[in-house]
């Protein structure tokens, strides 16, 4: 073979192994190709399984932290339970002539049950946002799906105000106390200011105006005495309420005492002498409410000598001493003195001392229906059946002489 020959066979021997070549590397990245191909999709089925059983883990947990928040699964217990914290919300609110009842159960049995409530009440502004802080500050599964205000009449702060309250039971859930779970989506403090924030632009009212305390002039008090002051207050709103207090430092045991809706007392007992200020507030239930304050001195002296009275005499065993009688035996005068209060019976001579309660004297004279008693330079002259403390002052003593002796000496005079 010459070598045009070789060449020629060299050039379709090269021409047949690239054909040849490509042949197989077309069959063999084609079936690379296609293992890729099926690879990518068993890694995309794999990674949806994968999402779906996180998507399952997620719900899973998910539904555990609702059960842990909705109504137990019966509808007896979730009605039972619920009912009765709405009543207790309204009751502690304070609302007036509160309605709670059920509306309807909605849903599907042995999954889910949704409750609805309707719920009617009369209150202020400030009641009714306090309703909503409480409410939406329990992390349960309930929500207000309809609330209706009505303006209040003229005069009143009161609004009426009508809600729909939806709340969910869950099959599986055995909770048996309900509102003891906070909410994770608001806080307590984020109410509260929100609270203050919509009582404080008081919708429905003119804007409150401070109520008016009356001047209080200066007060002088003794030492250990009680110090009683009156305060008069009014308010330009006559829906307002007033309450009165002593802010600030007031001194030691000084109080305030409501009398009425517009009067109230101060109190004070001082223990020092000085000079004091008392400061006094009234304020008003308004929206926002408003205060007015008066301050006034009060000066504590020392109190005046205490002069001791005379004390009064205790009962006299005199005035219930009585001259019963007068008798005579054996030439000899005797007078009987009946002393009621101890129940004697006492029976003098002539001569003899006579000292009875606040009487004291000695026996001058016995007659036959009187004896007189001296004391010092007086003497007093006592009849029979009368008491020593009743008998009469005889200016002039009489000359003494002896009584006529009575005819018997058997026979008292009486």
């Amino acid at each position: 073979m010459n070598s045009k020959e070789r060449l020629i066979a060299t050039t379709v021997g090269t021409v047949a192994v690239a054909i040849v070549g490509w042949i197989v590397w077309s069959h063999v990245s084609t079936q690379l190709a296609t293992k890729h191909d099926n690879i990518a999709k068993q890694q995309q089925l794999l990674n949806e399984q994968n999402r779906k059983q996180r998507e399952g883990s997620k719900a899973t947990k998910k539904l555990a932290d609702l059960k842990l928040r909705a109504l137990p699964e019966t509808r007896e217990d979730a009605n039972a339970f619920y009912n009765a914290w709405l009543l207790d919300l309204v009751a502690r609110i304070g609302f007036q002539s509160p309605s709670v009842g059920v509306a309807d159960t909605r849903g599907k049995p042995g999954t889910f049950q949704t409750l609805r409530y309707t719920v009617e009440v009369f209150g202020t502004l400030d009641q009714l946002t306090t309703f909503l802080s409480e409410f939406y500050a329990v992390g349960d599964l309930h929500r207000i799906q309809q609330l209706t205000v009505s303006p209040p009449n003229a005069g009143s702060r009161m609004l009426k105000a009508s809600m729909t309250i939806e709340a969910l039971s869950l099959q599986g859930c055995q909770r048996k106390q309900i509102g003891d779970v906070a909410s994770e989506r608001v806080n307590r403090p984020e109410l509260d200011l929100l609270r203050q924030v919509v009582v404080d632009r008081s919708f429905f009212f003119p804007a409150n105006e401070a109520p008016k305390l009356d001047e209080i002039a200066q007060q002088t008090v003794f030492r250990g005495s009680t110090l009683t002051v009156v305060a008069t207050a009014s308010d330009p709103d006559p829906w307002d309420t007033l309450e009165f207090s002593l802010p600030g430092t007031p001194p030691d045991g000084a109080e305030v005492v409501k009398r009425s809706q517009t009067e109230a007392e101060v109190r004070w007992s001082p223990k020092e002498n000085g000079e004091y200020e008392i400061e006094l507030a009234v304020t008003d239930n308004g929206s926002p409410s408003r205060t007015e304050t008066r301050k006034f001195k009060v000066n504590v002296v020392e109190p005046p000598p205490v002069v001791a009275a005379e004390r009064a005499p205790g009962f006299d065993d005199a005035s219930q001493t009585f001259l019963v009688g007068t008798l005579a035996s054996g030439g000899e005068w005797r007078a009987w003195f009946n002393v009621r209060t101890r129940g004697d019976l006492l029976k003098l001579r002539v001569g003899d001392s006579l000292n009875v309660g606040t009487i004291t004297g000695t026996i001058d004279l016995i007659a036959d229906n009187h004896v007189e008693i001296v004391a010092g330079d007086a003497r007093t002259r006592v009849r029979v059946g009368q008491s020593i403390t009743d008998g009469k002052q005889i200016e002039t003593p009489p000359p003494v002489q002896q009584a006529e002796q009575p005819q018997s000496t058997d026979a008292a005079s009486s």
